[in-house]
């Protein structure tokens, strides 16, 4: 188990500046030390490993100006390998650390101290199995804070994320992708966590996303989320919010879930599937822009507080509405296209809700034959008015 206690700089080395050779499975840097690759040369990380079973434990400086800071997994099935970043510790290169590879499994990383990818992810996990990222401290990139990404698949095990320190990008600040819709990416953002993204093709400001087969998202937020949370692959989605989102949250196609457990967030669009809301004590903002189908985009609602939550209908998928007219304009649906009854009863009653039983419905047919679709099951009781409703274009 040997300790680097002398600095390493070079850029003419073969892959990396310091490598783990054969049976070495652990090596620290120790605090106040520099391992490096420089620019000016060949091309190397600032360390590497491609031997299974290897820890890496850094309380020094690990960097490359050309690759990526740490390597690990470089080689097929790889697995049980282990970085820890020390409080201490700063580990920097284009990427800062990837880690895994084709069917990797059991590969973890914990960060204390400065993770940082000059020109790509601040942490990149491959293809991984039962990865689990556990962050303390910092994690940057220029293209994302944290991405795990599936490229066969792997073997079933998914992927853990636990951050109770700062996560950013100017793009993600999370971001899931690849090919694996059986995959369950776990994220527990903490009290004192904050993950946060920038400007993207899908939302301004994007802190959690993952592509449309990447497998499921279960996030838990106790903390701050500074950006929105998009979350496109036709799964299991689900988003526990007990903490501040300071953006949207889109949860697309699925039987998707979404709890506010006392926490803040933009508007809530459940997207396609028969999904599970549940209001809080704050404002929720519920957003339908998928026409509503009985059968397979029905959602179940709980705790909807009229007066103080509202839902929020897309002119496009709710055709029959007036609309503002204008796109990114919204109005207040009106008085007359909605009633209080089990179906509509004159030719512009096209929201309607019956009470007793809690269903809300949509007939763009208003009272003429054919048309009527279940938009969501509310609490039995629940009180409903026009005012309940904004018309967005």
């Amino acid at each position: 188990m040997p300790t680097q206690t002398t600095d390493i700089s070079t850029n003419t080395a073969s892959f990396a500046a310091l490598v783990f050779q054969p049976g070495e499975d652990k090596w620290t840097v120790a605090k106040g030390v520099t391992v490096e690759y420089l620019s000016g040369g060949a091309s190397g990380a600032g360390v590497l490993n491609v031997h299974n079973g290897g820890m890496l434990v850094n309380k020094g400086t690990i960097r490359s100006e050309v690759f990526f800071g740490v390597l690990f997994g470089a080689a097929n099935d790889p697995e049980d390998m282990t970085i820890k970043n020390k409080a201490a510790g700063t580990i920097v290169g284009t990427a800062g650390v990837v880690i895994g590879g084709t069917d990797s499994k059991n590969m973890t990383v914990e960060n204390k101290g400065l993770i940082e990818g000059t020109d790509g992810i601040g942490v990149q996990a491959d293809d991984p199995s039962k990865f689990k990222l556990v962050n303390e401290g910092e994690i940057t990139g220029t293209d994302g804070g944290v991405s795990v990404f599936w490229e066969t698949g792997g073997p079933n095990g998914g992927a853990k994320i636990i951050n109770e320190g700062l996560i950013h990008s100017p793009l993600y600040g999370i971001s899931v992708g690849g090919d694996s819709p059986s995959q369950t990416t776990k994220i527990v953002n903490k009290k004192d966590g904050v993950i946060k993204g920038g400007l993207t093709e899908a939302a301004a400001e994007t802190a959690v996303f993952s592509g449309t087969q990447a497998g499921a998202v279960d996030l838990t937020n106790k903390g701050k989320l500074k950006g929105s949370v998009i979350l496109t692959a036709d799964a299991k989605d689900t988003v526990i919010n007990e903490g501040n989102i300071k953006g949207i949250v889109q949860l697309r196609d699925g039987k998707d879930a979404y709890e506010n457990n006392g926490g803040k967030a933009g508007r809530v669009s459940p997207g396609d599937g028969n999904d599970k809301l549940k209001a809080g004590k704050s404002k929720d903002k519920f957003v339908f822009d998928v026409a509503p189908d009985t059968d397979t985009n029905n959602d179940r609602i709980k705790k909807f507080e009229s007066g103080k939550d509202k839902f929020f209908l897309k002119d496009n998928a709710f055709t029959s509405l007036t609309s503002p007219g204008i796109e990114g304009q919204s109005a207040a649906l009106k008085t007359s296209e909605f009633r209080k009854s089990k179906k509509a009863k004159d030719d512009d009653d096209y929201i309607f809700y019956h009470k007793k039983s809690g269903a809300l419905y949509y007939d763009f047919n208003a009272d003429g034959a054919g048309g009527k679709e279940q938009i969501a099951q509310l609490d039995p009781g629940q009180k409903l008015s026009a005012s309940d409703f904004t018309v967005i274009a």
